[in-house]
């Protein structure tokens, strides 16, 4: 992606819709709504859908590396892609990601503080259009578990959970 326009406009009609009252908490929900709305955001959103693409050509068999920091919930997803097949203008790729989050990078709301402490994998295939080089079709198996941490909330204090999440992105 390189170039994006029209954001900050989106982003500030959408807060005046909002009519957040003046409080202490309005500019830190303010920034937080530009972060996770914001150009590098909306980047970072799309980047997956062509993050599997190899630097250089590779021939059937082949193997390549990526790694990708998504944002929102700030995982770090390292994969390992091979090209499996060629076929009918379509390219059969294999995923094998390990996923992980950094506990040290939080999600901040307002007051509240979370942070996430999560690994897992995922595998499976993705099958590229070859004419407009865009995913025609996906199957990726997820499998994912961990802890979540929440701070902040008044005179409470800071709570964590265990969290697990299994299945599939087709």
């Amino acid at each position: 992606v390189l170039e994006i326009s029209g954001v900050d406009a989106m982003l500030d009609r959408m807060i005046e819709a909002m009519e957040l009252p003046d409080s202490p908490q309005k500019e830190p929900v303010i920034a937080d709504l530009r972060r996770q709305y914001g150009v590098d955001a909306i980047r970072q959103s799309l980047e997956p859908i062509t993050a599997f693409y190899p630097s250089n050509p590779v021939a059937i068999g082949e193997s390549w590396q990526s790694t990708l920091t998504s944002t929102g919930f700030p995982m770090e997803i390292r994969s390992t892609y091979k090209l499996k097949s060629r076929d009918a203008g379509l390219a059969h790729i294999e995923v094998a990601s390990d996923v992980k989050s950094d506990p040290k990078n939080t999600v901040k709301m307002g007051p509240l503080t979370m942070a996430y402490d999560i690994s897992g994998t995922q595998e499976g295939e993705i099958v590229v259009d070859e004419a407009t080089g865009l995913p025609a079709r996906s199957d990726l198996r997820l499998k994912f578990s961990g802890k979540v941490k929440v701070s902040g909330v008044p005179n409470e204090e800071a709570q964590s959970w265990p969290i697990s999440k299994e299945g599939n992105v087709l």
